[in-house]
């Protein structure tokens, strides 16, 4: 996976200061989702369930209207826009409230020949796994669709994302049927920390036929 040494870093420095105030987040945001729309705030390991999210799970309100094309909701895609058409603009407030309160450390850094890679800093639930980060990767107006980043094994990764619709299979790509509408196939993968950290990447992306 793409530079995922450089984002392993990266993560490694932000989430140590993040898990200093976890334990205070963890019960601000407690309450928002007893009012209809929060987030369960990680403190060391999601509460397992059957059917894939839970109560105040990220995943309400972020995420892929349809996971199995791998096409984007509009938060996602709008600040995908924003990082390609207006740099100075912060993405993040494309996203749903609850979901802003779990962000911090947004960055967009060089990466040289490479382009450039933004990154936002995540503590809470999506479908049962502890996100910890979405990275995006591009070069001017072309930038790539979000990367999620875990704080699971592989296996449990591709498991969940299989109950939310995906055809994931750990550290392994598969490609979707073309979408003849729109001349694009859908490519998901889930993969291991290339450093051998405890994370995982997700990636649900379009990519051209041809």
């Amino acid at each position: 996976m793409k530079s995922n040494i450089l984002i392993a870093a990266l993560l490694l420095s932000a989430c140590s200061q993040a898990s200093e105030s976890a334990e205070t987040q963890a019960a601000e945001e407690s309450a928002a989702a007893e009012a209809g729309a929060g987030k369960v705030a990680t403190a060391e390991k999601p509460a397992e369930t059957t059917a894939g999210a839970q109560a105040g799970d990220l995943a309400a309100h972020l995420g892929h209207t349809d996971p199995e094309k791998c096409e984007e909701g509009p938060d996602l895609t709008g600040a995908r826009m924003a990082l390609a058409f207006q740099p100075d603009t912060d993405p993040t407030q494309f996203f749903a409230e609850p979901v802003r309160a779990a962000m911090s450390d947004f960055r967009r850094d060089s990466m040289g020949a490479e382009g450039e890679v933004a990154s936002v800093q995540i503590d809470g639930v999506w479908n049962g796994l502890r996100l910890v980060a979405i990275n995006w990767y591009g070069s001017g107006q072309r930038w790539e669709q979000a990367q999620f980043i875990f704080a699971d094994p592989a296996e449990r990764v591709a498991a969940r994302l299989r109950d939310a619709g995906y055809p994931a299979r750990a550290n392994e790509t598969v490609t979707g049927k073309l979408i003849e509408s729109s001349g694009v196939y859908p490519m998901i993968s889930v993969d291991d920390d290339a450093m051998g950290e405890d994370l995982t990447y997700f990636s649900c992306e379009r990519m051209r036929a041809g």
